[in-house]
C-alpha cells in the first residue's frame, strides 16, 4: 500500500508541475518532492529525481537520469545524466554528462 500511496503522490505533484508550464517527458519515471520549485518552460527527462530544498530556474533542460538535491539551478541551465548536491549553478551553466557536483563543506565529499 505504501508504494501505491507514493505513486499517487508522485502523479499529483507531477500533474501540478505540468499544469504550471513544466514539461515532463515521462512523468511516471520522474520524482519531484513537494518542496521543490521549478520555473516555467523547464523540460525534465525520464529517470530524474528532484529532492529537498531545490529551486530550478526557467527554461532548464534536466536529465535524463539526473539527481538534483538541495541545490539552486539558475535559468537556462542544462544538467544531463549527472548529480548535483548542495550546489548553486549560475544561469546558463551546463553540467554533464556523468558529472557529480557537490558543494564544498556539505559533508558529502
Amino acid at each position: 500500500h505504501l508504494a501505491e500511496a507514493e505513486a499517487a503522490m508522485r502523479r499529483r505533484v507531477n500533474r501540478r508541475w505540468m499544469e504550471a508550464g513544466v514539461t515532463l517527458i515521462d512523468p511516471e519515471t520522474i520524482t519531484i518532492e513537494p518542496g521543490v520549485e521549478i520555473g516555467v518552460e523547464t523540460v525534465i527527462q525520464p529517470g530524474s529525481l528532484l529532492r529537498g530544498k531545490t529551486v530550478i530556474g526557467s527554461r532548464c533542460q534536466l536529465g535524463p537520469h539526473t539527481l538534483i538535491e538541495n541545490s539552486v539551478v539558475g535559468d537556462d541551465c542544462s544538467v544531463i545524466m549527472s548529480a548535483v548536491r548542495g550546489a548553486t549553478l549560475t544561469a546558463g551553466s551546463q553540467v554533464g554528462p556523468f558529472a557529480n557536483v557537490i558543494a564544498t563543506g556539505t559533508g558529502q565529499d
